[in-house]
């Protein structure tokens, strides 16, 4: 089955709020049982958790399940700091032949299944009359399937598009843990944008409720479904994406110290030796020169880390050593002019 990856940015956070990666699995490798395999990227180690049913299976690169059954996985979430945010996407194909099947990805409080154990979680689920291709794009903001949130289940694009249930549909959702906010959207398989629900969740049946931080232990996955993975046009999921976007302030930048040449030679008519004593990170220092030192503008020059290799505008990354010291050459001419080094 052909992978794609679509890219998503969602302006849900103000200020300089930073996305980490937690979890990430395209199930491209390891067939087989879900059961005690480890995803692509996992920051605390963790691998996949089964129900005792044990279901779900890694068959051509997707996730699909053996029977037609309710099954569940999970993910246990590192921890989770209250302000962040938490952003899930999973490509969800369905089955339009079978009018009572869903796959649900959301968070919960333990281990189980969603609709019992669920926090914030979304459904991708046959709708209308057997053989319609659209599905019912749900939200549901907390314990059990009975805290249904969204107002329009069915997902209209704004062209008038009914969502095609059979296609590589890319359902995502975050969830803030300070304000109990929850967004949810899917982007069709043609790239399409559509919103379904933006607002506050419904956690045990108590509106605009906030999920107290250390109850949102795990990330889990669930399968409702008889397209199972021997059936011509089988359910599944794929691509699952797990991100932190941390509420913590991004780390004060290094001060950069002022750098000194504390070393100066004629190379020959045009070219002159430079020894930089760089205090900071040499990325932070780059060659200046102007040609006026009472009123004219400093600007990068070009420099060689060796007097050979090419001359190029950059930093202080490219240069020789000189003990801790950096070494660099810049061209000279025949008109007056003044070097130095600039920070930044």
């Amino acid at each position: 089955m052909k992978k794609r990856w679509i890219g998503i940015v969602l302006a849900l956070c103000s200020g300089s709020a930073m996305a980490t990666v937690i979890f990430q699995d395209s199930f491209d490798s390891n067939s087989g049982a879900l059961a005690g395999r480890t995803p692509d990227v996992t920051t605390n180690g963790v691998n996949w958790s089964l129900a005792s049913s044990a279901n779900l299976t890694v068959t051509n690169g997707v996730l699909m399940t053996k029977a037609s059954a309710i099954s569940s996985a999970w993910l246990y979430l590192p921890d989770i700091a209250t302000g962040d945010v938490i952003r899930v996407s999973a490509v969800i194909v369905g089955n339009v032949a079978l009018n009572t099947q869903y796959i649900a990805i959301g968070l919960t409080t333990s281990a189980g299944a969603l609709y019992l154990k669920g926090a914030p979680y979304v459904t991708m689920k046959h709708g209308g009359t057997t053989g319609e291709e659209r599905g019912f794009f749900n939200i549901y903001g907390g314990l059990g399937n009975s805290n249904q949130i969204d107002t329009n289940p069915y997902l209209v694009e704004a062209t008038g598009y009914t969502t095609n249930l059979n296609a590589r549909n890319t359902v995502n959702f975050e969830y803030d843990t300070a304000s109990g906010n929850m967004t949810a959207w899917l982007v069709s398989e043609g790239g399409t944008v559509a919103t379904q629900y933006v607002g506050s969740v419904n956690y045990g049946g108590v509106a605009d409720a906030v999920i107290p931080i250390d109850l949102i232990t795990f990330l889990s996955l669930q399968f409702t479904t008889g397209a199972i993975n021997t059936s011509a046009n089988p359910a599944y999921l794929d691509n699952l994406l797990v991100e932190i976007i941390s509420a913590a302030a991004p780390p004060e930048p290094e001060p950069v110290i002022p750098a000194s040449i504390v070393g100066w030679s004629v190379v020959s008519s045009n070219l002159m030796r430079m020894v930089v004593d760089a205090p900071s990170t040499a990325s932070n220092y780059y060659p200046k020169s102007t040609a006026n030192l009472a009123s004219g503008t400093w600007a990068g020059v070009a420099h060689s880390d060796d007097g050979l290799n090419p001359f190029v505008v950059t930093n202080l990354d490219y240069a020789g050593a000189e003990g801790t010291n950096k070494v660099i050459f810049v061209q000279a001419t025949n008109a007056a002019g003044f070097f130095g080094i600039g920070g930044q």
